[in-house]
């Protein structure tokens, strides 16, 4: 949980530039959501593809709304519940200049590779399963 807690918390510091700290928490949460859901989406899709026992999970453009929306909700309640993300700060507000650029690096490129294995994934497909037609 520690990698998941501390991607929030980057997004989480570069939001407390313009809101204030919960709205910072609330916008960070749901942001932090668009590369786990693309990532959960390229797992299905490579599972489909190459271990074509499963049957696609997401195969409507309803279901894809509602996990969508499932995971932004989860992702909210659980950085907002008893204020967590406030701990997440205390936690990480020490650390050294090396270590925040290395986890800066590390956040934009974790959100890149989301995007471009997603990216990858889809054309290999052919179509991202309903979701886009």
């Amino acid at each position: 949980m520690k990698i998941y807690e501390y991607l929030f918390y980057r997004i989480y510091m570069q939001m407390q530039k313009t809101l204030d700290k919960r709205g910072s928490a609330s916008a960070s949460s749901l942001m932090y959501s668009a590369p786990l859901i693309l990532n959960i989406l390229t797992l299905n899709l490579f599972i489909h593809k190459y271990i074509d026992v499963i049957p696609m999970l997401l195969n409507s453009k309803i279901s894809a709304v509602i996990f969508t929306a499932i995971i932004m909700v989860l992702n909210r309640f659980y950085f907002l519940r008893n204020e967590k993300f406030l701990a997440i700060e205390e936690r990480y507000k020490d650390e050294t200049k090396t270590h925040r650029i290395i986890g800066e690096l590390g956040t934009i490129i974790y959100y890149i590779a989301s995007f471009i294995l997603f990216g990858i994934m889809a054309f290999h497909q052919n179509r991202v399963s309903g979701i886009v037609p």
